[in-house]
């Protein structure tokens, strides 16, 4: 590969600095339209749209999804960063905390939660109504779970905070 500002120990930033000290590849844009997803499917309560994926090359993941109340997800964990964003209503963030608290909050419209690599955690709608949220993780995939401790995995956060 090609030495370039993002793999080199060490390259002082500076006017001299041109395109192809940044770029190592470059690709075209992919426009997925909403109403075309690369995929999508449902379970019990909930939904999705597969709007970014690694099917497009991508090295990350990127959906909306809807969520019908009292529809969740028990504590899991990822082997990537994930980022969730509230668009409409509430959802519930549980996570394991690294001393071993379960900690909870109710995310609203716009606000945002990031989940480290690792770090069992749950949703759930605590709405009457349909919750709609979009996910993005990095490596791209799709409900990917990591082994965690299987008592972890019977502990129920749907209730209310």
């Amino acid at each position: 590969m090609r030495k370039n500002i993002w793999n080199a120990k060490s390259v002082k930033y500076s006017g001299k600095l041109t395109y192809d000290d940044f770029v190592t590849e470059r690709k075209d844009p992919v426009v997925v339209h909403f109403d075309k997803p690369i995929n999508e499917g449902a379970e019990s309560k909930w939904s999705y749209k597969n709007l970014v994926t690694k099917d497009i090359g991508s090295n990350i993941y990127f959906a909306w999804i809807k969520m019908e109340s009292a529809g969740g997800h028990d504590y899991h964990a990822h082997s990537g960063d994930e980022i969730i964003y509230v668009l409409q209503n509430k959802l519930q963030f549980a996570y394991r905390s690294t001393n071993g608290e379960d900690k909870k909050s109710v995310l609203r419209e716009g606000d945002t939660v990031y989940v480290p690599t690792g770090t069992p955690h749950s949703f759930w709608n605590v709405a009457e109504k349909p919750c709609t949220f979009l996910v993005m993780k990095s490596p791209p995939y799709f409900l990917e779970d990591i082994p965690i401790d299987p008592a972890l995995r019977k502990v129920k956060l749907s209730g209310k905070v």
